[in-house]
């Protein structure tokens, strides 16, 4: 009897585990899912807490690589340079005071692809080519997407160096 007992409780808890899950399924998840129109000020402040996320990113990594003060403040002009597209794109979508879903996917594009943009600058830089990025930088594009299969990334520089 007491094997029909135990075989009935986990049963019973199996059977309500799926009425359990999506409650703290949604406590697990992100915060709240975004609402539009969205007001400029709480979506400027987004973008700008994601530029500083990429800021904050790229700095952790150059203070684990020993960078120098001086190369770090040339990194960080690289990245205000590449945070300037995505501020303009911002205020020109804030201009109206709201902000609608099609226009805060452009300029959340915009800000992920800002890590990428300082990454091709830097390799630009560091390949002596300085302000030919534009003819450079597509042609290192497919070189370093092979080699970023591997661990994230130090592959591609090192294909950009060698050439």
């Amino acid at each position: 009897m007491n094997a029909k007992a135990l075989l009935l409780t986990l049963s019973l808890a199996l059977g309500a585990s799926p009425l359990i899950t999506p409650s703290t399924a949604s406590a697990k998840g992100h915060a709240s899912p975004e609402a539009f129109p969205m007001k400029a000020p709480e979506f400027r402040k987004k973008i700008e807490a994601r530029i500083d996320r990429v800021r904050a990113v790229i700095d952790k990594k150059l203070d684990g690589h020993g960078v120098s003060a001086e190369r770090k403040a040339a990194i960080h002009r690289l990245i205000e340079e590449a945070a300037k597209e995505v501020r303009a794109a911002l205020a020109q979508v804030t201009a109206d005071g709201s902000v609608t879903e099609a226009e805060a996917t452009q300029v959340k594009k915009l800000a992920l692809e800002l890590r990428a943009k300082v990454r091709e600058r830097m390799r630009a830089e560091k390949s002596g080519q300085g302000g030919k990025a534009g003819d450079k930088g597509k042609a290192d594009k497919g070189k370093g997407d092979k080699g970023k299969a591997g661990k994230g990334g130090s592959a591609g520089d090192k294909s950009a160096t060698d050439l």
